[in-house]
């Protein structure tokens, strides 16, 4: 399982964008408010009008699609790489040109959402 980002980290993000991870992502789950730690989320996975938020100890489910997720996470860290996935930056392992890596986990690139991946990586 994946412990902890591993030492490319700090050239993933410039200092600054690192602090503002103290944020939290608002969303219900069983009925039940949750605040989870912006740092803490390693990447959001659309299911139509739901999403799976993944963090690296618990996967939670909530009403949400993925654009008001999207629209709710922080840019940067947050990158959304195809129709189906918003990634943080700070949890990657490593990109390849056509998906990148968070833990064991490949996530693929959408065609539509290259190169707006490829700008919002370039700024590293």
């Amino acid at each position: 399982l994946y412990s902890s980002p591993k030492e490319p980290v700090s050239t993933l993000l410039p200092e600054p964008l690192l602090s503002k991870e103290s944020g939290s992502f608002s969303c219900m789950v069983d009925g039940v408010r949750l605040e989870i730690a912006h740092a803490d989320i390693q990447y959001v996975e659309s299911l139509e009008n739901y999403v799976k938020v993944i963090t690296d100890k618990k996967t939670y489910v909530t009403r949400l699609t993925l654009k008001e997720a999207e629209e709710r996470l922080p840019k940067p860290p947050f990158v959304r790489i195809s129709r189906s996935y918003i990634v943080n930056a700070i949890h990657i392992n490593n990109k390849e040109p056509d998906s990148v890596w968070i833990g064991s986990k490949e996530l693929r690139i959408g065609k539509v959402y290259k190169r707006y991946v490829a700008e919002q990586f370039a700024s590293e």
